[in-house]
């Protein structure tokens, strides 16, 4: 991962995650991510986003679109069930 980060090419980790290693890359990713520069530590955490969303993590997605403060990946992420949907439709 660290090589990874070097050469830029983060978008690269995510063929070679899987359900077996997809967790610790997820928490290496968002704990290095406080000692990167600005534009790095948002490719990593949108790398953490894209492993999660893979693996169907949808809280771990969502708690990482709010760290990003990214509008629109927190309202990419699961479609809600229709009895959520009953209820928002009510309060709106």
């Amino acid at each position: 991962m660290d090589l990874l980060l070097e050469v830029e090419k983060l978008d690269w980790l995510g063929r070679h995650v899987d359900a077996a290693n997809a967790g610790r890359t997820c928490l290496y990713l968002t704990s290095c991510c406080a000692y990167l520069p600005e534009a790095d530590d948002m490719a990593v955490l949108r790398t953490a986003y894209g492993i999660h969303l893979d693996r169907k993590k949808y809280p771990d997605a969502m708690r990482l679109a709010l760290k990003m403060n990214d509008k629109a990946r927190r309202l990419r992420g699961r479609p809600a069930p229709d009895a959520d949907r009953a209820c928002v439709s009510r309060a709106a």
